[in-house]
């Protein structure tokens, strides 16, 4: 009996281990969160707690200017590897660039396509998400973002961000094309 309840509760702190871990990788290093995972701090959390992606791009005047150094160095480590089509050392490479400098937009931007490339759409969106979020508007990163949503079913999102890009720019007919399809597929054929 005493070994079913040293078991369960190992089990028990290693989940709550990965938990912590995995909320730090998917949502980057936002103080504020791990501060709330911290069970020491737990009785401190705000009754009220929202993030948005844009809070976990921090402005570049923040960075230490040696950190971003050796960020840069990594970017082109990755660049160097993912020429070599060796995508899961440029992910290492690019995962720890950002860990040095969260603030480089060009790393978020490989991440994503590389993610995209890979079939990692769920974390091609967060990378994309984040990215618009931190007030890039770009049309590419909402095109991005709309492949991403369609290749996991997410239909209206797909929809929403297919309208943006087209909205920012109209000149890339591959655009109509697919928001054609996603409407299609949610059934609102006059409008396709």
């Amino acid at each position: 009996m005493i070994q079913i309840i040293i078991i369960l509760l190992g089990l028990l702190i290693l989940g709550a281990i990965f938990f912590r871990r995995y909320m730090v990788v998917e949502l980057g290093r936002n103080k504020k969160f791990l501060d709330i995972l911290h069970f020491h701090n737990f009785h401190k959390m705000p009754e009220v707690v929202e993030f948005t992606a844009g809070e976990m791009i921090p402005e570049a005047a923040t960075i230490d200017p040696r950190k971003a150094a050796k960020a840069h160095i990594m970017v082109k480590k990755a660049d160097a590897v993912l020429k070599k089509d060796d995508k899961k050392k440029g992910e290492q490479y690019l995962i720890q660039a950002l860990g040095l400098d969260p603030s480089n937009v060009d790393v978020y931007t490989k991440l994503a396509i590389l993610y995209l490339h890979q079939g990692q759409f769920g974390k091609a969106e967060n990378m994309y998400q984040k990215l618009i979020d931190s007030s890039q508007n770009d049309p590419v990163f909402y095109s991005n973002l709309a492949v991403a949503q369609y290749q996991q079913k997410k239909l209206d999102g797909a929809k929403a961000n297919y309208k943006k890009a087209i909205e920012l720019d109209a000149t890339r007919a591959g655009r109509f094309f697919s928001l054609a399809q996603v409407l299609k597929e949610l059934g609102e054929m006059p409008e396709a």
